[in-house]
């Protein structure tokens, strides 16, 4: 068994259809509360922006609007079925600068994703890894 795959086992809040559910539910409840935060964090136009533990994408899709088209926004989970529906938002927004990566980071990736994401850009992160 892969790391990615036992660390998502081990998710306590698990992982089926309903838990899904309840973290987009979840997501519209704390929507204006997590905009308000995200810009009192001064998060903005061009902006690169990595979410860990994105799940079904509701953080990195507030990101998306404040940083705009000219910025960018990475969202990591170790869930590829939460990724999914994280993915078919961004599609349904038709956003272009929104992408997700299944998988657990460690240290030893950040230095990776960082080659993906910014070269000399103002930078943004939030979240946790799972």
């Amino acid at each position: 068994m892969s790391e990615v795959q036992s660390s998502a086992q081990a998710y306590a809040l698990g992982h089926t259809p309903e838990a899904s559910q309840r973290l987009l539910v979840q997501g519209q409840l704390f929507n204006p509360f997590t905009r308000r935060l995200l810009e009192d964090a001064g998060l903005g136009a061009g902006m690169q922006v990595l979410d860990l533990g994105c799940g079904p994408g509701d953080v990195s899709l507030l990101a998306a609007e404040l940083v705009g088209e000219q910025g960018r926004v990475l969202g990591v989970d170790t869930n590829a079925n939460v990724l999914q529906i994280a993915q078919a938002r961004v599609q349904a927004a038709h956003l272009s600068h929104v992408s997700f990566l299944v998988g657990k980071i460690g240290q030893s990736h950040l230095n990776f994703l960082s080659g993906l994401l910014w070269r000399g850009s103002r930078v943004g992160s939030m979240g946790c890894a799972k």
